[in-house]
């Protein structure tokens, strides 16, 4: 019998257990939100790393804590061909795309320089870029080494058809039923504190990000430009495509707490917006930043700038009908 070892992130936790087949030999569930927990755990069970027959599932969206526990294994004999990384396998089977555009200093940002770089790069299929002020940990090289493998594992059919095999209900079986697997993910008895809310509001003055106290005119011009080929490429393929931009809301207290620093950015970014939009007809952009329906609702959001599933969900049902009306 198949024996499985799994790393996994607290968050994927239940998604897990409720989706595992009911035969398999669980050897042991192993938390790996820290780099400490994973090795401790390591070098304290080390022996059951030696087990026949044996599989070791990486339930983790964390790069540095994945290489560390592929590192150990390395050290344990274990061949790679016994560890599935299932994180991929999954987020790469959902019927989820998705392109980020919710704050006026969006073209401020470049995701390339930031923690996120790689999570972003995996979700989007893209390799990572030079960047002249570059500073993370791994090189370049490093990261694009990772996505190779990435990419390549989420087209090899058999082993997402091994991953399938261990975790049969782990995916919807349509996509008119996806909100029910969303919603697991989603937890949405998850809703923003009222300690939140006082936390956020308890300094004397706000504290905005660098994004926001700093103009970066190289990244500004660098992703007007990632953007104006991103349109041009996409009405080359179909002229009469519709693309929506939607700039969500944020819990009402930061939207009124930055509404200072945006007094800079917002007619800024309105005016790039509105440029691609004079070139493209087909372009509609839609703000919903003052959309109090949703933003004065605490129990649509897990926390202060993201929404839950209750608050997806009826937002969701205000775009499409928007975009109805539109059409």
């Amino acid at each position: 019998m198949e024996k499985l070892i799994i790393f996994y992130q607290s968050f994927y936790e239940n998604l897990l257990r409720e989706s595992i087949r009911d035969d398999i030999e669980i050897l042991a569930w192993i938390p790996c939100d820290t780099i400490p927990a994973v090795t401790d755990y390591i070098q304290t069970h080390f022996s059951l790393f030696q087990t026949t027959n044996l599989t070791i599932c990486l339930m983790t969206s964390k790069f540095q804590i994945q290489a560390v526990i592929r590192q150990f294994l390395s050290i344990l004999d274990i061949d790679s061909s016994q560890i599935l990384d299932i994180y991929q396998l999954y987020l790469h089977k959902l019927p989820l795309k998705h392109f980020d555009m919710f704050v006026y200093t969006y073209f401020n940002f470049d995701t390339i320089l930031t923690n996120e770089c790689q999570n972003y790069l995996t979700a989007n299929g893209f390799f990572c870029e030079n960047r002249h002020d570059y500073h993370h940990s791994q090189s370049v090289a490093d990261i694009n080494h990772c996505l190779t493998e990435i990419f390549a594992l989420r087209s090899d059919t058999s082993a997402f058809q091994r991953f399938l095999t261990l975790f049969p209900q782990i995916h919807c079986p349509d996509v008119q039923e996806y909100h029910n697997e969303y919603r697991k993910l989603m937890r949405p008895d998850t809703t923003l504190h009222q300690d939140a809310i006082a936390a956020y509001l308890s300094p004397s003055t706000p504290v905005f990000s660098s994004i926001q106290r700093h103009v970066y005119e190289p990244t500004i011009q660098f992703q007007i430009a990632n953007f104006a080929e991103f349109l041009h490429l996409v009405y080359c393929i179909n002229p009469n495509i519709k693309v929506i931009g939607v700039l969500l809301p944020k819990y009402y207290v930061v939207e009124e707490t930055e509404q200072t620093v945006n007094q800079l950015w917002k007619p800024y970014f309105e005016n790039i917006v509105s440029s691609f939009q004079e070139k493209y007809a087909n372009f509609m952009f839609c703000d919903l930043k003052n959309l109090t329906d949703i933003s004065h609702n605490p129990d649509f959001y897990q926390d202060l700038t993201h929404l839950n599933f209750e608050g997806a969900r009826h937002l969701t049902n205000y775009i499409v009908s928007a975009i109805s009306e539109h059409s």
